[in-house]
């Protein structure tokens, strides 16, 4: 996985970390520089703008946003894509600070 180091916070080489990306920026479709996530289908939801596809990736879950036209059903393997300027990386000490107080 790569992004872009988040203002005003460094991440040094090694240094544990953590990828914050918005669910309306994944995609289905691989262009160029781009991070490819492979997982499985846990649940997808039609909300009218888009359809909204929970992904199991190891441990983790992640929400993505896709077009209301996808067709996904839980349990299918599914590779999503997203650019590397849309992942925002924060150091993992601390990172929920930076982040509320970017948001006061």
């Amino acid at each position: 996985m790569t992004g872009r180091v988040a203002e005003d916070v460094s991440v040094g080489k090694g240094e544990e970390a953590v990828a914050v990306m918005r669910p309306e920026d994944f995609s289905l479709s691989p262009e160029e520089h781009v991070n490819a996530i492979k997982g499985t289908v846990e649940l997808t939801m039609f909300l009218g703008p888009f359809e909204q596809v929970r992904l199991k990736v190891g441990d983790q879950a992640l929400i993505a946003y896709l077009d209301p036209e996808t067709h996904v059903e839980t349990g299918q393997e599914l590779t999503l894509y997203i650019a590397e300027d849309d992942v925002v990386v924060f150091p993992l000490a601390g990172w929920e600070e930076v982040e509320f107080e970017a948001l006061g």
